[in-house]
């Protein structure tokens, strides 16, 4: 028969119960993410980037007070941040990345929301 002393039930408790505490934390802004990621995908839809030049797509970018990065098949931006409320992340970027073929027009784009977290 094993036995187990008081002190090792509450450390399994601990160690069950804290990653799901610092999952609630971390996710506070979760939230106002998602608003902000709706308006953007909105935004996005009714300029309509595929099949757009380089220049229509900085234009835009330019229009939204944008500053956007680029190498020759790939233009991306920073389009909002979003501070954390949690511990565990310290904000979330709305990042914009778009594709551009060989004739620089926009193939494809995505918008992805990393945050800056522990």
């Amino acid at each position: 028969m094993v036995s187990y002393s008081m002190g090792t039930f509450i450390l399994r408790d601990v160690i069950f119960i804290l990653p799901i505490i610092i999952l609630l934390l971390g996710s506070g802004c979760t939230n106002d993410l998602e608003i902000r990621k709706t308006h953007w995908e909105e935004e996005l839809e009714m300029f309509d980037p595929v099949g757009k030049r380089k220049d229509e797509l900085l234009s835009w970018l330019s229009k939204q007070h944008i500053e956007p990065y680029a190498d020759k098949s790939d233009l991306g931006a920073i389009l909002e941040e979003i501070e954390g409320n949690g511990i565990v992340c310290s904000k979330w970027l709305i990042q914009l990345s778009a594709k551009l073929d060989e004739q620089s027009v926009v193939s494809s784009y995505s918008l992805e929301t990393p945050g800056i977290c522990l």
